[in-house]
């Protein structure tokens, strides 16, 4: 019985993402082929009834295939949850990008309008300062005048 894998969901989106795609397996892992050797058959446990059973090599290998099968739909389905998880951290990294733009615009609008509000208040000050000098210049011209009128007798023609 040969086990075909199709490409798995996981696979799919990582090759439309842009991740390269390998061939190489990671290292210490085996295909089923490897597992099974010809030249080496799996030693049975003294214990083990499948042994004594005539026709036993039957059984196992069917036992082996359904395990394989088993395998083979957890390994599937461990992909397909995985690339859900995957598709999900893609979403998550592009709020997060999104995110990361609006916080730099909000830093960007907020050094603005700390700028214009520095520039509001330092016309305030401007504003107070040449209202104070024109008090001030008020305040001496009545005091000149007072002094005027108090020198003369209360008139300003001068006797």
């Amino acid at each position: 019985m040969r086990v075909e894998l199709s490409e798995s969901p996981r696979t799919k989106l990582a090759a439309a993402i842009g991740f390269p795609r390998t061939t190489e397996k990671p290292p210490g892992t085996r295909d089923a082929a490897e597992g099974f050797s010809e030249t080496k058959p799996m030693r049975a446990a003294v214990g083990n009834p499948i042994r004594r059973e005539y026709g036993s090599t039957r059984a196992v290998r069917e036992e082996s295939e359904e395990l394989l099968r088993d395998s083979c739909e957890t390994a599937e389905r461990a992909g397909d949850v995985g690339a859900a998880t995957f598709e999900r951290l893609v979403v998550q990294r592009s709020a997060l990008a999104g995110a990361t733009r609006d916080a730099r615009s909000m830093r960007r609008v907020t050094a603005d309008t700390n700028r214009s509000l520095a520039a509001i208040g330092w016309a305030a000050v401007q504003r107070q300062a040449c209202l104070s000098l024109v008090i001030a210049a008020l305040a001496l011209i009545d005091a000149w005048l007072l002094y005027l009128l108090v020198k003369h007798g209360g008139n300003f023609k001068g006797r």
